[in-house]
């Protein structure tokens, strides 16, 4: 039940920011509609089902998570190099 509450407020919150960003015009748009179209869908799927769930659906999360992980501590490593070329 938990799962499907939060896949509800995931849900909810990611269509507000894509909204809020189409008419703003400002870019950034696919992390919301990856949350919108994959993350939300799934949680939702694991909470309904449970127990009963595929294995698939936890193998899309646990591939997600990762894909998350990539992409932000590459983002630090950019971060981090650009902040020592600029000190040097």
């Amino acid at each position: 039940m938990c799962l499907i509450i939060l896949s509800i407020i995931i849900f909810a919150y990611h269509l507000f920011r894509l909204y809020s960003k189409l008419i703003k015009g400002s870019s950034g748009l696919w992390v919301n509609l990856i949350h919108i179209l994959l993350v939300a869908p799934v949680l939702f799927i694991i909470g309904y089902y449970g127990k009963a769930t595929t294995r698939a659906y936890f193998e899309v999360i646990l591939l997600l998570g990762f894909a998350a992980l990539g992409y932000n501590v590459y983002n630090l490593f950019i971060e981090v190099t650009k902040v020592t070329d600029d000190s040097t």
